[in-house]
């Protein structure tokens, strides 16, 4: 029984260990490259709703995770309230090639802090 629960706890640290890495590897051809390897910094406001809507168990800012990331979410999207509908009700039919989002059911503040968050990555879109 403690060697199974051990095991369990041995996958269970993998597992998070992997998906909270950001696996950069430095080959010293860095410059060469011709994509910016920025991150995008997320407010604590916004980092604090997403992580009690535990949306960032599926969404990342930069690059795509279970769902769309939150830049490819900007591309596609032109609202407050069109985010938040989305987040309430999703439409899989309009992210073809990712799995059906559930509704959840954020606040009104947290959907707004969020949403806005959204639409301003399209500023810094490259």
């Amino acid at each position: 029984m403690n060697r199974t629960k051990g095991l369990i706890a041995g996958f269970c640290v993998l597992v998070v260990s992997a998906c909270s890495s950001n696996q950069k590897e430095n080959t010293g051809n860095d410059q060469a490259s011709s994509k910016s390897t920025t991150e995008t910094v997320i407010p604590d406001d916004v980092q604090s709703a997403l992580a009690r809507n535990t949306c960032l168990s599926c969404h990342k800012a930069d690059r795509k995770l279970i769902g769309p990331s939150y830049k490819e979410a900007a591309s596609k999207l032109n609202s407050v309230e069109e985010i938040i509908e989305l987040i309430h009700n999703p439409q899989p039919e309009r992210w073809p090639g990712y799995p059906p989002m559930v509704g959840v059911p954020v606040s009104d503040k947290d959907g707004e802090t969020i949403a806005r968050w959204i639409l301003s990555l399209k500023k810094t879109e490259n």
